[in-house]
């Protein structure tokens, strides 16, 4: 009998438990920053469902405290459109049956999170990015203080830029970071100069002054510093 009874028992919390899954909404899909969202929740056991407060990635309360619109059928939505943060948004609500939770993410793309290594993949290149403009912004200035530029320098010197122009797209696309975005158009405006502009203002330098030294064209070695030339 005492068996039968923890049967019984397990058979009707199971029964429960599932009840209240039905009652509630799991985790949404994802949302691209910036756009609306319709928050919603499902239980027709009741006759409103309150939307009471959102929890932002920086760990701050919207406090909303207002009825969720019916939709019929125990359905019932509210739109939301504070997607500015990137990261997990906590939506709290109650009804009469008692309170409800769930989350869901903001992302660049409104697509999954990016994995571990795409994330590491980034940084480092990030990073070599970021050393690689430094380095080649002080030899520009040592070309241009020798008049030695050659083209092959500006094009290393470009290389680095472009590649800082890789990982803003990746930051702005696809990671899961503020870190690069926010400060990616400081670092482009100043690497525009330091990595384009000025490289290519030392090589029009170094051309009219020796071309005027040796009242001749350069060649091709001089040009590029004897690469890419084959006698």
């Amino acid at each position: 009998m005492r068996k039968s009874n923890n049967i019984i028992m397990l058979m009707l919390a199971f029964i429960l438990v599932m009840g209240l899954a039905s009652a509630s909404i799991d985790n949404i899909e994802n949302v691209k920053k910036g756009e609306c969202i319709s928050l919603i929740q499902q239980n027709e056991g009741v006759s409103y469902e309150t939307l009471a407060s959102i929890l932002l990635p920086d760990k701050t309360f919207i406090i909303i405290n207002d009825n969720m619109t019916s939709q019929g059928s125990g359905f019932y939505n509210y739109s939301f459109c504070n997607t500015t943060q990137l990261g997990k948004y906590f939506v709290n609500g109650f009804d009469t049956d008692g309170s409800w939770n769930y989350y869901f993410d903001v992302t660049k793309n409104g697509e999954e999170k990016p994995t571990t290594s795409m994330l590491i993949f980034t940084y480092i290149l990030f990073i070599i990015a970021i050393f690689g403009t430094i380095l080649t912004f002080f030899l520009t200035i040592a070309k241009m203080a020798t008049i030695s530029e050659t083209i092959y320098g500006v094009l290393v010197a470009c290389g680095f830029y472009i590649l800082l122009l890789i990982v803003y797209f990746l930051g702005s696309n696809y990671i899961y970071s503020n870190f690069i975005e926010d400060n990616a158009g400081l670092i482009l405006t100043i690497c525009a100069f330091t990595n384009v502009l000025l490289p290519l203002f030392s090589l029009i330098l170094t051309i009219f002054y020796k071309s005027s030294e040796k009242k001749r064209p350069l060649s091709v070695q001089e040009l590029t510093g004897g690469y890419g030339y084959a006698g």
